[in-house]
């Protein structure tokens, strides 16, 4: 069973029609399962290296032969499960552990539209933010917060209009961060959606989460830190905590230990556990917001 209340969940499911009818499937919370996730704001796919033991042969064989696979991967502690990824699924690999058998799935968050070639022509006049949602959509991941970009680009002072036609050749990602960074925009994937932050800025609607060592009367209960975070010469925060929600790529920090106090923005996360071995963890990586 598992210990401290751990719980982790995980799903596939397909982007294809599945005449069989075995998805979307949701692995049983009795099966271990060990994760590692790195999630970070650059354009490149986030990552998901997990091992799942002891399903059934039938249930090997058919997350092995399906091609369009989603996969989503939760973990919490009782009930309270956190979103920790969601991905294409790259690689299914049935293999034995002794004495038992393990299924490895190796993801991509946004991985197949990364691989997407976009191409259209654009006349003058067009509206740069319907530029972004041709991208967004030929990238093969919902929208997320898609229409920030139009107000990050007012912000900046830039047009709403190309000034000159333009023609979009190449893949849909590198498209897009092109066309996100003339305009000011730092552009990523989360869990399978667009991301559009105004650069150094933290994801607007999302809860500021607090990272406290107890060490003062205005936060005296310590929230699962692991050893004490630092901040290096170039301003880059590092610390390593249990699972926390509202923890990835582009959210806010409210860090207050004895050395660090401040508001920290996400710009790496990297997630590990299982279920019956090593606890939930995250070692984050942040800047000053």
């Amino acid at each position: 069973m598992a210990v401290f209340g751990r719980k982790i969940r995980m799903r596939f499911e397909s982007l294809s029609p599945d005449p069989d009818g075995a998805l979307p499937y949701t692995v049983p919370d009795s099966m271990n399962i060990g994760f590692t996730v790195e999630r970070t704001l650059k354009k490149e796919p986030s990552t998901l290296t997990a091992t799942i033991y002891n399903l059934s042969a039938d249930t090997r064989e058919r997350l092995q032969k399906q091609s369009n696979l989603i996969v989503t991967l939760e973990a919490g502690y009782q009930e309270n499960f956190h979103s920790i990824f969601v991905g294409d699924v790259r690689i299914v690999r049935q293999r034995r552990e002794p004495p038992l058998l393990a299924v490895d799935i190796e993801a991509g968050d946004g991985y197949k539209g990364s691989k997407i070639w976009a191409r259209k022509f654009f006349a003058k006049g067009t509206s740069v933010d319907s530029v972004f949602r041709y991208l967004a959509t030929k990238s093969g991941v919902g929208p997320g917060n898609v229409d920030r970009a139009a107000q990050i680009r007012e912000d900046n002072g830039l047009p709403d209009r190309l000034e000159n036609g333009i023609t979009v050749r190449g893949y849909a990602h590198e498209e897009f961060a092109a066309l996100a960074k003339s305009r000011g925009i730092e552009w990523s994937i989360q869990d399978n959606e667009v991301q559009a932050l105004k650069y150094g800025k933290g994801k607007e609607g999302v809860p500021v989460t607090t990272v406290s060592s107890g060490a003062s009367a205005e936060y005296p209960e310590p929230t699962g830190l692991i050893g004490y975070p630092t901040v290096d010469n170039k301003g880059t925060l590092v610390f390593n905590h249990r699972l926390l929600p509202n923890v990835f790529p582009g959210s806010l920090l409210n860090v207050q230990t004895e050395f660090v106090k401040g508001r920290y923005r996400v710009l790496r996360a990297l997630y590990s556990g299982s279920l019956w071995g090593s606890d939930f963890n995250i070692e984050v990586e942040g800047e000053a917001a």
